[in-house]
């Protein structure tokens, strides 16, 4: 399991569903380039891209000046150069972007994904090994108590 990419991969495809329903374009999100260190890698970013099956319509603003062009400004429809080019782990830059624009209710930059705890992901692996349906409330429980795997 890579959770953070298969995740990714699966988040994107949804929104390319989205995007389709509504007939929009293409796909933006706040991704920073090296921020987080499992699925925003250049070449972590590239297999989502691929896998997801919309290569070169996720379009990332924050970092778009230290990635490939994609669609939407090869053909015009976002200036590439008022995108930016905001690379690595600190988030100063967003905190002042948001400061500026007078946005202050925003989640606190530590913290991560559930599944990046080796215990928990074991314990989801083990679940999703065992199961032929997993459904919230059995993700859910995972979160509680120890579990030991019966014959």
């Amino acid at each position: 399991m890579n959770p953070c990419i298969d995740c990714r991969i699966e988040q994107i495809k949804k929104a390319v569903r989205v995007m389709n329903d509504l007939g929009a374009s293409f796909i933006v999100t706040g991704e920073v380039l090296g921020q987080r260190p499992m699925s925003q890698r250049r070449d972590a970013m590239n297999i989502v891209d691929r896998d997801s099956g919309c290569k070169s319509l996720v379009l990332r603003p924050l970092s778009a000046k230290l990635l490939a062009s994609t669609i939407p400004e090869k053909s015009g429809l976002v200036d590439r150069e008022r995108l930016m080019d905001i690379a690595g782990r600190g988030r100063k830059v967003q905190m002042a972007m948001a400061e500026r624009y007078g946005i202050t209710d925003y989640s606190s930059p530590a913290g991560g994904c559930l599944l990046t705890q080796e215990r928990y992901a074991a314990k989801v692996a083990d679940l999703v090994s065992h199961s032929s349906r997993v459904d919230r409330n059995d993700v859910a429980v995972l979160r509680l108590g120890r579990h030991f795997r019966l014959s």
